[in-house]
């Protein structure tokens, strides 16, 4: 049988929502919700909106747990007790550092929000119906940052063709900055792309096209790199079956994009604006020497806490986690990440399109974190968001379909 999410979409049976992916919605919407009302993260406004949304959620979710008695799975009991000790040691225990009000708020972040979405919520069932809702959710938000970018910044359209390098104009919505924004529209491309196939809706189609007009704009070479990384994968996994075909077409495409871009905005535009190889990598490397000189003058087992990260922004994942947690986190995430990937491989047996979805999306976000940091269940919009969409919203989906007992597909 060759199950695919239009016939999922179409089942009777499926059409109620599982009543515990409202808690997961209303995680969504602490997250958003200073972004919309156009707080930025350090406004005292946001930190108390914040704080008192999260405590309504932890109180939701103390009273859902102990009503129901959820049933917990060990192997993510004893992770969260592994993730603890990693984080306790390295942050009071190794590195001695002062119990800052940040550094505790990263750690219990982290902490609660495993304990809550991995271990409490860890069987939550979501549909078809309940990812195409959560996509919407999200294509609404990154909509009205589209919006609002056009708005505030719609004066330098002018300055686009006629600029010498990339700092000229800075599209960045309602973000601190223009790759701040290009990280949500990367998260924004794959969320719709996600919906595009439930729905196949001419409506998605042209959020889509907006979402990748204004990625264009913010001239983030790391977020369009971990988009074309998202779309060359997602076609070849989704008409694997047709490999060479399908890549045959992919290479057809992309030759055709380059030239039209090469004829429209011309090759100096391309090389001094979007691509900037003169700027290298924006003095990436010259951080991460000076991080891993502070990683191995300290504890190598369990790094340097976080309170490195003051001293520092690390434009890295791999590097911040080892830097941080030292070798105890890094085989902590590395599990953790090969587990997703199993996962998503699990989805993809069952439901070829939508896994083939996740499958590019992970590998996108892998790219994207070469460059720029995000660290699962950390306490940033930005993290939560990666972790909803690259490895909680796959977990979820399995549940649904092993519970839904629907029989693997034949490859």
């Amino acid at each position: 049988m060759n199950l695919n999410a239009q016939n999922l979409r179409l089942d009777k049976n499926e059409i109620e929502i599982n009543r515990d992916t409202y808690y997961l919605f209303f995680w969504f919407f602490i997250t958003i919700l200073p972004q919309i009302l156009l707080l930025s993260k350090g406004d005292h406004e946001s930190v108390v909106l914040k704080a008192g949304l999260y405590s309504t959620f932890l109180l939701l979710t103390f009273l859902k747990t102990f009503k129901n008695r959820t049933k917990v799975r060990l192997k993510y009991v004893l992770s969260s007790i592994s993730l603890a000790i990693i984080l306790i040691f390295s942050n009071f225990v190794i590195s001695q550092s002062n119990a800052s009000a940040s550094i505790m708020v990263n750690i219990s972040v982290i902490l609660l929000n495993y304990i809550i979405l991995m271990v409490i919520f860890g069987n939550i069932r979501i549909s078809i119906l309940d990812l195409a809702r959560m996509a919407l959710l999200y294509e609404i938000f990154i909509l009205y940052a589209c919006v609002i970018n056009f708005v505030e910044y719609g004066n330098m359209f002018s300055l686009i063709l006629r600029a010498s390098h990339g700092h000229q104009f800075s599209f960045r919505s309602f973000f601190t900055n223009r790759n701040t924004f290009a990280l949500f529209l990367f998260v924004g491309v794959i969320f719709t792309t996600l919906r595009l196939t439930i729905t196949k809706s001419r409506f998605d189609k042209v959020v889509l096209l907006t979402i990748i007009c204004n990625l264009f704009l913010t001239l983030s070479r790391t977020s369009i790199l971990g988009i074309c990384v998202f779309f060359v994968i997602f076609y070849i996994m989704k008409y694997k079956r047709d490999f060479v075909k399908s890549l045959i077409k992919i290479v057809l495409v992309l030759s055709v994009v380059a030239a039209l871009i090469v004829f429209v905005l011309g090759w100096d535009f391309i090389s001094g604006v979007l691509i900037r190889a003169n700027r290298g990598t924006s003095g990436r490397t010259l951080i991460w020497s000076e991080l891993w000189k502070a990683y191995i003058s300290g504890s190598l087992l369990f790094g340097q806490g976080f309170g490195i990260l003051n001293d520092y922004f690390t434009h890295n994942s791999y590097i911040e986690i080892i830097v941080v947690g030292g070798l105890t986190s890094v085989l902590f995430y590395l599990w953790f990440y090969l587990e997703t990937f199993a996962v998503i491989r699990k989805v993809l047996a069952f439901d070829n399109e939508i896994g083939s979805v996740f499958v590019a999306a992970f590998l996108g976000f892998l790219t994207v974190t070469m460059f720029e940091s995000g660290i699962p269940f950390a306490s940033s919009a930005k993290d939560t968001i990666f972790t909803l969409l690259f490895f909680l919203l796959p977990r979820y989906y399995l549940n649904y379909l092993r519970c839904s007992c629907i029989p693997k597909s034949s490859e």
